[in-house]
């Protein structure tokens, strides 16, 4: 993607397979799309996890580059 921010959707609960995200803390995000990339999606069932616990993962794949927080 050429771009510094991304909005990523999960459902609203884990029952619903939405992934708890704590806001402050950094994650390594595995997304999917099903509408041509218009909506990216994220749940339970991917790889997402917060960055302390994502060291395999970022050591495959490399450093990347961070995503700024947008301000409100």
């Amino acid at each position: 993607m050429k771009t510094k921010q991304v909005k990523v959707r999960t459902a609203s609960s884990g029952a619903a397979c939405g992934y708890g995200f704590a806001k402050g803390n950094s994650y390594l995000v595995y997304c999917y799309s099903s509408d041509k990339g218009k909506t990216l999606s994220t749940n339970l069932c991917t790889r997402t996890r917060s960055k302390k616990n994502a060291t395999a993962d970022i050591k495959a794949i490399g450093p990347g580059n961070a995503v700024k927080e947008k301000e409100d």
